[in-house]
């Protein structure tokens, strides 16, 4: 992985962190795409500890909402030139909690966990096609279980 350029989504805790490190390990080159801007320097300051990697970049993203999205990506393209990595890996469950609806009114799960992952990846898609051979890894649980299309919503059936 020396000398590629990787992207993860949600690289602060759990799997995306794991991954973040291992890609670091490897000697990727990486950018940390997060919400929290300050907790994505902690986890770049643990990987360039940890790893060989020094080239650890913290860009912000919220990946429920579409123009956070087009944001993140035209200002990658803006500092970037290639892209030969890219793992959507951030994601979240509300469980029980009451639904919520992100900023551009669809449900907040399926905004992040689905349509986050689609919309990121359509827009890096130009980058990933002219760094080929590029990968692209979308990180999925069990709770992505249970789809609905006719009611991606939760409009006829509990939350």
């Amino acid at each position: 992985m020396v000398g590629k350029q990787v992207i993860v989504t949600g690289p602060t805790t759990g799997i995306g962190k794991e991954i973040a490190m291992q890609l670091g390990a490897l000697g990727a080159d990486l950018v940390l795409a997060c919400r929290d801007i300050e907790r994505g320097k902690q986890t770049a300051d643990e990987i360039k500890r940890a790893t060989p990697a020094q080239n650890v970049a913290v860009m912000q993203i919220d990946t429920s909402s579409q123009q956070a999205i087009r944001n993140f990506a035209r200002r990658y393209r803006e500092e970037y030139s290639r892209l030969d990595v890219l793992v959507n890996n951030a994601g979240m469950n509300r469980g029980r909690h009451p639904k919520v609806n992100s900023v551009d009114g669809i449900e907040l799960t399926f905004a992040t966990n689905v349509l986050g992952y689609f919309l990121l990846t359509q827009e890096l898609d130009d980058l990933l096609k002219t760094s080929a051979p590029a990968r692209i890894v979308n990180v999925a649980s069990s709770f992505a279980s249970d789809l609905d299309l006719e009611d991606l919503q939760f409009e006829r059936r509990p939350f």
